[in-house]
């Protein structure tokens, strides 16, 4: 998997960004402003996209008065990083 392609996990913060807005009766405009960004990019965020950054992350965590850690299924994102790293034998 190249660095820029989202990630399973990546979608599911997208997936994560947009349940908790809706909830918080926002637009992606409004979103987008509060943390000085554009709908469009909201947008691309909410569809996995692109990537979030933690720094934008934690901006819309705290507008959205939620944790950040809510933003992460661990059963979910355990499942594919799982796939991704190699046993290691037990000596």
């Amino acid at each position: 998997m190249s660095a820029k392609t989202p990630s399973h996990v990546d979608h599911q913060v997208g997936r994560r960004i947009r349940q908790a807005r809706r909830a918080a009766k926002l637009t992606q405009g409004q979103l987008g402003d509060m943390i000085g960004l554009t709908f469009q990019q909201v947008q691309k965020y909410e569809k996995g996209v692109n990537r979030v950054s933690a720094g934008t992350l934690y901006d819309i965590a705290k507008v959205l008065d939620i944790p950040i850690s809510w933003f992460f299924d661990e059963d979910e994102i355990g499942r594919h990083t799982s796939e991704l790293q190699s046993p290691v034998p037990i000596s």
